[in-house]
């Protein structure tokens, strides 16, 4: 908690700084992510911790930058749909074994591998599932932010 409040701090403070502009901007601000995100890497945390802080860590920066949430949208969606493709080539393998035995190592290899694709798969279909989310509950922020200056232009327009 104390590790997300600082790095948060961090962020916070980078983003004060004085805007340069462009994409020179843009790979400061990369390099600067990818050293947070190292640095938090080399702390010694249990799994959990860190993927609860690197998860909490993306959800604030893809905040900060509607362009990195599309990206990373985009990039899942692609892995998504590459795990697809690669799991039905697989299975379209598995297929091939029909009248091999289950003892067969290159059978159990396939199957192993079906598995593994599916893990991924599911991990991936998880992600997803998260980023939209995250990206619909920016665009509902983004309206009743926008909703309270509507309802005072309504209400400036009734009093005239």
């Amino acid at each position: 908690e104390a590790l997300l409040e600082k790095s948060e701090a961090l962020f916070t403070e980078w983003q004060q700084f004085d805007s340069i502009g462009g994409a020179l901007e843009h790979q400061h601000t990369q390099n600067f992510i990818a050293a947070l995100i190292q640095k938090i890497k080399s702390l010694s945390l249990d799994k959990k911790d860190l993927n609860s802080v690197l998860n909490d860590l993306d959800k604030r920066l893809i905040q900060a930058d509607p362009k990195r949430l599309q990206k990373e949208m985009q990039n899942v969606k692609s892995s998504i749909n590459e795990l697809k493709s690669e799991l039905t080539q697989l299975q379209n393998n598995l297929s091939f074994f029909s009248n091999s035995s289950a003892e067969n190592p290159l059978f159990k290899n396939v199957e192993k591998q079906i598995e593994k694709s599916q893990k991924k798969l599911d991990q991936s279909q998880a992600e997803y599932i998260r980023l939209k989310q995250l990206k619909n509950k920016i665009e509902r922020q983004d309206e009743k932010d926008e909703s309270p200056e509507l309802d005072a232009d309504s209400s400036e327009e009734n009093q005239d």
